[in-house]
């Protein structure tokens, strides 16, 4: 883990570990050697000023929230997190301006938005507090619902999996096509079926599903697999501009790995 991702992500995975044992104490050392070692980590500030927030160290907690939002203006997670520091300090007008821009980020962030119902209230405006609270409500059953669709999902992925070890390739490729019925947005769901298009010899459908999952923005993987598909198809044309795309799309991936300090620098 050190040499993959650096120490800073090390001492972050142990805090977890020991917040899951209810070692605070250890889980905030461990933290902030975290962002000692890596600075401009917005997530290492976030995360210590979220156990500094649950210790009762609201001062500092306060401190790595604004940091992290130095480092990271538009994370809606560290907005959200100052909202609720300002509220716990009674501080509802503080609030409403960090959690109305939490909102503004991610309008569809329901710890947001259910947050700054609870701040508009707190301020006085509660029309707008009961407004954002049935948006909260309504984002609540979608999430429901949503849950419910992806465990079905995971059903038929199961299934489609069984298929494709079996080699019944025609059926797994009906069973990933009603997966994509509820989830159409998922690269991922899209790239199985081209792997099982592929298998069963159906090389052009498979092109397509390759086409939409990189649409919705999958690996330089997809890429690689294209153009290795292309080349299968003898369009050496389309091969090397998917080759080309794998090489840029990978280079990409590298660099927002490193900005986020993946890779603890």
């Amino acid at each position: 883990l050190v040499l993959l991702v650096g120490k800073g992500e090390l001492y972050r995975a142990l805090a977890g570990l020991a917040q899951l044992h209810l070692d605070d104490e250890r889980a905030i050392a461990l933290l902030e050697r975290a962002v000692r070692l890596t600075p401009n980590n917005a997530a290492a500030h976030k995360a210590l000023g979220r156990a500094y927030v649950e210790n009762g160290r609201d001062a500092e907690a306060y401190a790595e929230f604004a940091i992290a939002l130095l480092l990271d203006p538009g994370d809606i997670e560290t907005l959200t997190g100052l909202g609720r520091w300002h509220l716990t300090a009674d501080q509802p007008v503080r609030a409403v301006d960090a959690l109305g821009r939490a909102v503004g980020l991610g309008p569809a962030n329901r710890l947001a938005v259910h947050a700054l119902a609870g701040a508009l209230i707190r301020a006085g405006r509660a029309a707008e507090g009961k407004q954002r609270l049935q948006e909260s409500e309504q984002l609540q059953a979608q999430a429901i619902e949503d849950d419910r669709r992806g465990k079905t999902a995971a059903v038929l992925r199961l299934n489609a999996e069984m298929r494709m070890a079996a080699r019944d390739y025609a059926s797994a490729i009906d069973i990933w096509r009603q997966a994509i019925q509820l989830q159409p947005a998922s690269a991922a769901v899209h790239l199985r079926v081209a792997e099982a298009l592929v298998a069963a010899n159906r090389a052009h459908e498979a092109v397509s599903e390759y086409v939409r999952g990189i649409a919705l923005n999958a690996g330089a993987h997809a890429h690689r697999r294209l153009a290795e598909l292309y080349d299968t198809l003898g369009r050496t044309g389309d091969a090397d501009r998917g080759r080309a795309a794998h090489a840029g799309r990978r280079l990409e991936e590298l660099r927002q790995r490193a900005e986020q300090g993946v890779y603890g620098f």
